[in-house]
């Protein structure tokens, strides 16, 4: 069994110097100029299975400065669900949606909902669900320990477990709709026809441009059925996008064509 233990103590050590190597190289290349290399090397560690903010964002820019204004924001966008506070990144996407043709915005959510759930846009998901099990929790056992207290703070107790369980089901629905609500998705090419159906041969309802940004409400084949600003709906090709926050799947399966 030490043997074992030795030889994984190898290998992770061996893996993380492998990574800091191929992330060293990345920034280099990003330094230097080198855009195409930088991203080929931030996008092994991403097939390796690395999902890091910094490595997302580091992407993000190598895309910005090769013109490829719809990866960028999908990058930027990916670093951002990370990590809400990687305020440098919010920056950046903002600077490169102020440069896109249309400067669409992504359908937004009701009013009442942004009051509601305050909270939902700066924190991750996987922070999300550790809070709303948190505060389920420490409820649940103050609710249980309640006979050991005394009859005349029991009144007080209960509500702290009211509260406590009301906010972790606050929580947990905020998380529910982090991990099911529609896929966000960004242009990646220059130009595109959305269609009235499924089809090459169906009449275009509306143009995108890249960079513009949207919802996916189906997904059928090579086609998606977009939802934009406005209640604007049609078909695009799934080529012509990116969902961002299925980028890891997105580039080990696709990669990037220079």
């Amino acid at each position: 069994m030490m043997w074992l233990f030795c030889l994984l103590m190898i290998i992770s050590g061996n893996g993380e110097e492998i990574y800091q190597k191929t992330f060293r190289d990345a920034n280099e290349a990003y330094y230097t100029g080198n855009f195409s290399q930088a991203i080929e090397n931030y996008l092994k560690l991403i097939q390796g299975g690395l999902e890091e903010d910094a490595i997302f964002y580091n992407l993000g820019n190598s895309f910005y400065h090769l013109g490829k204004k719809g990866f960028a924001i999908a990058c930027y966008h990916y670093a951002l669900d990370l990590n809400p506070s990687l305020h440098i990144a919010r920056e950046n996407l903002e600077k490169v949606l102020n440069e896109v043709q249309r400067k669409l915005a992504l359908p937004e959510e009701p009013s009442w909902w942004k009051y509601l759930f305050v909270f939902h846009y700066g924190i991750s998901k996987l922070w999300t669900w550790i809070i709303a099990a948190f505060f389920w929790l420490i409820g649940w056992v103050i609710l249980g320990v309640i006979p050991w207290f005394s009859f005349r703070s029991r009144k007080y107790v209960m509500i702290s477990c009211v509260v406590l369980i009301s906010l972790g089901a606050v929580f947990l629905c905020s998380g529910i709709i982090k991990e099911f609500s529609p896929p966000r998705a960004v242009l990646i090419v220059d130009k595109a026809n959305v269609h009235i159906l499924p089809s090459e041969n169906s009449p275009s309802r509306f143009e995108l441009y890249e960079g513009d940004r949207f919802l996916i409400e189906r997904e059928e084949g090579e086609w998606v059925l977009v939802k934009s600003v406005g209640n604007e709906k049609g078909w695009i090709k799934e080529k012509e996008i990116v969902i961002w926050n299925r980028l890891p799947e997105y580039f080990s399966k696709i990669g990037f064509n220079k």
